[in-house]
């Protein structure tokens, strides 16, 4: 059985001048696993820094102090959008990873967009 959890969307900044977000739908897997899902009508701009944000705040927030890195998991972001924010490239379904430039080789697996 696969179940969800819907998590408080509320993204806080943990020093006085940080940015907090919102985001759309936040939700952890029982597998674990920790999900973004981002609905967007209009481009405002940098949407590509900003999608990445969401995702660095979301796989960083749910480890604490004293906690083993190896407690992180996984992190997924869902972004459906009514505008292209990747230039020259027309598909509707993207799946981003960090790679090796020359090689193409998958670098941090858990890293998904």
């Amino acid at each position: 059985m696969v179940s969800v959890e819907l998590l408080n969307p509320y993204n806080s900044c943990n020093f006085k001048e940080g940015k907090g977000s919102v985001l759309d739908i936040k939700a952890k897997g029982s597998n674990g696993k920790h999900f973004d899902i981002e609905i967007q009508i209009a481009d405002e701009g940098d949407y590509d820094k900003r999608a990445l944000f969401y995702w660095a705040k979301l796989y960083a927030d749910h480890i604490r102090a004293g906690d083993d890195y190896s407690t992180l998991e996984t992190a997924i972001s869902i972004h459906i959008l009514n505008f292209n924010c990747i230039p020259d490239n027309s598909k509707y379904n993207n799946k981003w990873f960090i790679t090796e430039a020359d090689t193409g080789q998958h670098y941090l697996d858990f890293v998904r967009f």
